[in-house]
């Protein structure tokens, strides 16, 4: 008995850490790739990177959010 509920402990543990870093990652990716898309332009087009940026990141954390759930 004690055994088994072990078991599913740790089991759940490691599920829990896998998902945790797997949402860590998906930020990680996320926030470089943004960044690299904005670093790229130009300070002339300072306007449409804001235009950016506020459009851009409620999507990605949306889909981090919807990605941690499943």
């Amino acid at each position: 008995m004690r055994k088994t509920l072990l078991k599913k402990f740790l089991f759940k543990r490691a599920s829990i850490l896998q998902s945790e870093a797997l949402i860590k990652k998906v930020i990680l990716q996320a926030t470089t790739t943004a960044l690299s898309k904005y670093t790229l332009m130009t300070t002339d087009k300072y306007h449409s990177l804001v235009r950016k940026k506020s459009g851009d990141f409620p999507r990605i954390f949306m889909f981090i959010v919807m990605r941690g759930r499943s």
